[in-house]
């Protein structure tokens, strides 16, 4: 197994610009904390494993013999801060957002070898949620339909959000599609790209699984709290991790919605999530997460098992077989 592994969240490691930083929420913030947090708990209690954690700061809240703090340069870049820990690091394990390339971005500044976590290709089309919904489509899964000019509009409620967004980050839902249509108009004269798809009515479920070449893994079904503000305005309030028995109808059919997920999108790579609704009509994909999300938190725990320990292990696995391929 690698010898040292550099965490990096994006937003608590000091990624955003100063006046985004100034401009994000504590609730950002937090779950940014928390998901860096609950990586670096695990990884310290494997052997012989020297971790890096970046903070900006006192935030220190994880205290252990072989885990160090490091902070950014004031004004460096986040792609220059990662690729530079990646030359003193075996493993490179980020979280960071999709919204304006900034995933792809990151993973671009560390070697294949040594990124933990999904391969560029796939982080770049799950990026784009009408990409995604177009592939996952194509590949008999279903999942959501952005709307395209000349298409019918019979759905009842609409929403408008940002194709690379994470999470519900500005993402608003309307009672008409004159109105949504509006706001996608809106969007797209300020040189923003955002899509309009029929909003899915049903309980909003996300999967956990562990991905790699030999396969995926089911970890949970976990609850969304979603709520939608008297505007419209859709935000993300949290999640209860592994709450859908997988042996009930409805969690074995999403167990099989994310295998199938899983093979359409063969470069996922590690912890990652798949969105969903518990439709009427049957289970929706909304979007794929090809990185770590807020359910890793407690997961651990909750499965007795360190999953930050498998993760590495899958790695290991992989890098032992391009080793051979190269062999031989």
């Amino acid at each position: 197994m690698a010898n040292s592994v550099f965490v990096y969240e994006y937003v608590s490691g000091g990624g955003l610009p100063e006046e985004q930083a100034r401009a994000a929420t504590e609730h950002l913030l937090d779950q940014g904390r928390s998901m860096r947090d609950a990586i670096v708990a695990d990884l310290v209690q494997i052997d012989e494993i020297e971790v890096t954690c970046a903070t900006v700061g006192d935030d220190r809240p994880v205290v252990a013999p072989q885990l160090r703090y490091v902070a950014p340069d004031r004004g460096q870049p986040a792609r220059d801060f990662v690729r530079a820990m990646a030359r003193a690091h075996d493993l490179v394990w980020v979280v960071a957002p999709e919204t304006d390339a900034v995933l792809a971005t990151l993973s671009a500044a560390v070697p294949p070898e040594q990124w933990v976590g999904c391969d560029r290709s796939t982080i770049a089309l799950a990026s784009s949620k009408s990409l995604t919904a177009r592939h996952l489509s194509q590949s008999d899964v279903v999942a959501t339909h952005p709307w395209r000019p000349g298409e019918v509009t019979d759905a009842e409620r609409w929403v408008v959000k940002p194709d690379d967004g994470a999470g519900t980050c500005d993402t608003q839902m309307f009672g008409s599609f004159e109105t949504a249509e509006r706001e996608l108009r809106r969007r797209l004269e300020h040189g923003k790209v955002a899509v309009l798809e029929p909003w899915i009515e049903g309980a909003a479920l996300s999967v956990s699984m562990l991905c790699g070449a030999l396969g995926a893994e089911v970890l949970a079904i976990n609850h969304q709290h979603i709520d939608v503000d008297e505007r419209g305005q859709v935000s993300f309030r949290g999640v209860n991790i592994d709450v859908v028995d997988r042996a009930n109808p409805l969690g074995r059919e999403i167990e099989q919605i994310a295998l199938k997920v899983a093979h359409a999108l063969p470069g996922l790579r590690g912890f990652v999530g798949c969105d969903l609704v518990a439709a009427p009509q049957g289970p929706v994909v909304i979007e794929v997460n090809p990185r770590l999300t807020c359910a890793y938190v407690g997961l651990s725990q909750r499965l007795s098992r360190n999953l930050a320990r498998d993760v590495l292990a899958m790695f290991q696995v992989e890098s032992a077989q391009r080793t051979s391929h190269v062999l031989f």
